[in-house]
């Protein structure tokens, strides 16, 4: 279950002066979320106050003008670290961040959809070379079966013109045809079970 961040880590803005809302963009939450997002994934395991306090920093360093009210400093810093806090639920929502107490740990950004369906196309390519090449396979071995019924076929047929041949003219299925030189020493071996055949062909020995 998904806990948002403790409430001692939000700032309600009450009481005391009023200010006028500020149309600077780089106090909003979407920018917030990115910086945030940023920090975490630079240091990959941190805190809520340690993020906070840099944002915090990066922004009176870069502000063209301080205020010089001190009230106004105290309500600009209370909203940042309020975004802050906002954007890092947001981020905890997404499985990109993950909180376990008070440390916060990167997991990483989802993968977009262009990626998502550059995979897919990936994948969809893989698939249809695999299926291509079983197509291949099964057209070999249906050649093979329509070759071997016709071999049946042919032989059934001299068998009862001319009768069974002698035992030893008849060669039994499966066989291996090797083509080599006049020359070559062909040496074959066979287990006992008949699963297993080694054929060792030397260019050299032949007499």
């Amino acid at each position: 279950v998904k806990r948002p961040f403790s409430s001692e880590y939000a700032y309600e803005i009450g009481g005391g002066r009023k200010f006028p809302r500020s149309a600077d963009k780089s106090k909003g939450l979407r920018h917030f979320s990115t910086k945030v997002c940023e920090k975490v994934k630079e240091k990959g395991q941190t805190n809520y106050n340690e993020v906070a306090d840099e944002l915090v920093a990066e922004y009176f360093d870069s502000a063209d003008v301080i205020p010089a009210d001190v009230e106004k400093q105290q309500y600009d810093m209370k909203n940042i670290r309020r975004r802050v806090y906002d954007a890092l639920n947001v981020l905890m929502a997404m499985n990109i961040i993950e909180k376990e107490k008070k440390e916060i740990r990167w997991v990483g950004l989802p993968t977009s959809s262009v990626q998502e369906c550059r995979k897919l196309e990936e994948e969809k390519v893989k698939r249809h070379e695999r299926i291509r090449q079983k197509t291949d396979q099964l057209q070999e071995l249906i050649l093979q079966l329509v070759a071997y019924k016709a071999l049946v076929e042919r032989n059934r047929a001299l068998e009862r013109k001319e009768g069974r041949p002698r035992e030893d003219s008849i060669l039994y299925l499966p066989f291996i045809v090797i083509n080599t030189a006049r020359k070559t020493f062909i040496d074959c071996a066979i287990s006992n079970d008949k699963f297993v055949l080694a054929i060792l062909v030397d260019m050299l020995s032949g007499s």
